[in-house]
């Protein structure tokens, strides 16, 4: 992807990709590619907290 010129981050776990999000600006992300089998915290249980997040911002 980045040689396509894309900026391209990496989260080692659900809890950095969750933190990343938390961090950034609104709109900042264009596109998140989950594993679904990241430890700690894996990619559904990162998207479902991060979904919640999204929604408590719009409240």
């Amino acid at each position: 992807m980045k040689e396509a010129g894309f900026l391209v981050e990496h989260a080692e776990d659900g809890i950095i990709c969750v933190d990343m999000m938390e961090k950034s600006g609104t709109g900042y992300y264009d596109l998140i590619l989950m594993d679904i089998q990241m430890p700690i915290m894996n990619g559904y249980e990162a998207t479902q907290e991060i979904c919640k997040q999204e929604m408590q911002k719009r409240i």
